[in-house]
């Protein structure tokens, strides 16, 4: 078996590994704190200041959770996209809060995705242009809540 150091004390470890597993929980741990950090730091420079202070809300909080419930957790997108069901995680806006404050908290204007949907959605957004995907992911809600009888 082949071994080597631990890049950061320096132990014998099996190759392959980057860490002994005592460096490996004190780098996660790390990690974490400099990702809060980095968050903080974002989030105090951020300029809409109403629209973070919305998702921190009660009532966006409450939405979300019914949303994902009522929806079971099914990223829509992908589902009709690519015939696929994959757990949902995210509630994305189709009108986004910044277009149209009134729209954050209509059920209708939003839809269940997952993380990578969520990015596909903002990349094809940018490529293919807003109107034609938020035309394309109501449409896909719209089914969605047809097919499996969801009512607000």
């Amino acid at each position: 078996m082949l071994m080597k150091l631990c890049a950061k004390c320096g132990d014998v470890i099996e190759y392959g590994n980057r860490y002994c597993d005592t460096c490996t929980n004190l780098v996660e741990q790390q990690r974490k704190k400099d990702n809060k950090k980095r968050y903080k730091k974002y989030s105090n420079n951020r300029l809409d200041k109403e629209e973070q202070s919305f998702y921190q809300s009660k009532a966006w909080k409450n939405m979300r959770s019914k949303v994902l419930t009522d929806y079971v957790f099914i990223d829509v997108y992908y589902y009709y996209k690519y015939n696929k069901i994959v757990q949902a995680n995210t509630v994305h806006h189709i009108t986004e809060v910044k277009e149209d404050w009134d729209k954050r908290l209509n059920y209708y204007n939003l839809i269940c995705v997952s993380k990578e949907s969520h990015k596909e959605i903002h990349d094809l957004m940018l490529n293919k242009g807003k109107e034609k995907v938020k035309q394309m992911l109501l449409e896909f809600n719209k089914r969605f809540r047809e097919e499996f009888n969801i009512k607000s």
